[in-house]
């Protein structure tokens, strides 16, 4: 009979936006199920080596000690990581601390989160490995030992990707959107093969004429950036329903749904800047080029707007709001006289984007924490 994790009390538990409870019985769960990946990929492993009948195995290569332990590593991790997530959240919901009725949105988060930390995980995992093995160069292992590192590798993927789906709040959505956005922008401009890509434009890094690795990095990045935001709004907006204060309940109610709309809006059209690459003279470069105009002016015109809709945000942001916005205006000025070219604007127009976006859901969400 499948064991139901513990539910927490609502002494001791907070709503799901402000963070999902470990307990003992989560814990267990956690190292239970980090032994049985860690045992079923060293069991993998093993069949693997024999039957390839390889006996010297080097760190990294096509048949090697990395490349099973990556492999095994998402799959178990990803799957792990979605049950664990979807298991904590319906704890949560039978304790009515979230519509039940979005059935949707929690397999939209599910799926999203899962996807997401997998790769991220799975990334640095594949980093950590390719350090190791620059270390140790010309290292050769038996396959009693590759298989013992497998299993003991796995089985610390599990238990740290397990952990990080038990602590999911506000806060580690934010910083894990910010090192996806940051990390996968950056990881496009490492791997691009053509050293005067930023002659062309920023665009240039997710096109046909650029190379697959960096192209690749650079659409996922912007479709899970435009996800985890959407994966976001269930949990940033329940803190907005406290932040802005009206003694109408209808005006309080069109307020948070204006802004929530705007920014599942950018959310979408982020991603969509990440599924139509730019192609020259083709229906995706217009769809390309709709997605980041409608991404700008959404931007603005919620900065614009953001005084009268969320009064209780701080001076300071408000402040510095409308100076990223001047800033913006001011970089599409020079880039409309020629000193800046198409890159150095859309650089511009990112990190500024990314900056305010970052400030906006961390002052939102201490305000909601605030107020309840």
């Amino acid at each position: 009979m499948k064991k139901k994790l513990d539910t927490p009390t609502a002494s001791t538990a907070t709503s799901i936006p402000t963070g999902l409870v470990v307990n003992k019985g989560t814990e267990a769960r956690i190292m239970r199920w980090a032994l049985v990946a860690g045992i079923s990929a060293a069991v993998i492993s093993w069949v693997a080596y024999m039957l390839t009948g390889t006996w010297s195995i080097p760190i990294t290569g096509s048949l090697s000690l990395a490349r099973p332990t990556i492999i095994l590593s998402f799959i178990f991790g990803t799957i792990g990581f979605g049950r664990l997530f979807w298991e904590l959240q319906s704890n949560q919901f039978q304790a009515g601390e979230r519509d039940v009725s979005k059935l949707w949105v929690r397999w939209r988060d599910a799926i999203t989160l899962s996807l997401v930390y997998g790769v991220t995980f799975t990334a640095i995992l594949g980093i950590f490995a390719y350090g190791i093995g620059q270390s140790f160069q010309g290292l050769l292992l038996d396959p009693y030992i590759s298989t013992v590192l497998v299993g003991l590798s796995v089985g610390v993927f599990m238990y740290l990707i397990l952990s990080g789906a038990a602590e999911i709040n506000t806060n580690t959505l934010i910083m894990m959107l910010s090192f996806v956005l940051i990390g996968g922008v950056f990881l496009s401009m490492l791997t691009q093969s053509s050293p005067d890509w930023w002659q062309s434009n920023f665009s240039y890094l997710g096109t046909g004429d650029s190379n697959r690795a960096s192209a690749l990095a650079f659409n996922l990045t912007l479709i899970f950036g435009g996800l985890m935001m959407l994966a976001l709004t269930e949990y940033v907006f329940t803190g907005l329903q406290h932040a802005i204060k009206d003694d109408d309940r209808l005006m309080k109610e069109t307020k948070v749904n204006t802004v929530k709309i705007a920014f599942v809006l950018m959310a979408i059209a982020l991603m969509g800047v990440g599924v139509f690459p730019y192609e020259a003279n083709t229906i995706y470069a217009r769809l390309h080029n709709t997605s980041a105009t409608l991404l700008v002016i959404i931007f603005l015109g919620l900065i614009a707007f953001l005084k009268r809709l969320v009064p209780s945000l701080s001076r300071e942001f408000f402040i510095i709001s409308y100076v990223v916005s001047a800033i913006l205006l001011f970089c599409f000025y020079l880039t409309s006289v020629g000193y800046f070219n198409t890159t150095a604007f859309e650089l511009s127009a990112f990190g500024l984007c990314f900056v305010w976006l970052f400030l906006f859901l961390k002052n939102v969400n201490l305000i909601g924490q605030e107020e309840r």
